[in-house]
């Protein structure tokens, strides 16, 4: 699978993933850092409860995906588009 590679969160609840680099998905979801100008947690809301799910990451508990092109352009997409970074996919 070619594509770029980008830290992803995934939410437990639907396991949707979405690339940390976008902020703002036309899904509704929103990716935000947890203190303002803070780069060390981050919470991610996703519309997939009611109200929107949330779950909080530390920046070292991010892990690095290869995400297809068409879920690039969207910023997030299931498992089989965003794929977790294996040591085969390393070493490619």
């Amino acid at each position: 699978m070619l594509g770029r590679r980008r830290q992803c969160v995934e939410c437990p609840k639907c396991h949707i993933r979405y690339v940390l680099a976008s902020r703002c998905f036309d899904n509704g979801a929103r990716i935000m850092p947890l203190i303002q100008g803070s780069y060390e947690a981050y919470v991610l809301y996703c519309v997939c409860g009611r109200p929107p799910a949330s779950t909080h990451w530390l920046s070292s508990e991010l892990k690095t995906y290869i995400v297809s092109k068409d879920a690039f352009v969207r910023g997030y997409g299931l498992p089989g588009e965003i794929r977790l970074l294996t040591s085969t996919h390393a070493k490619a």
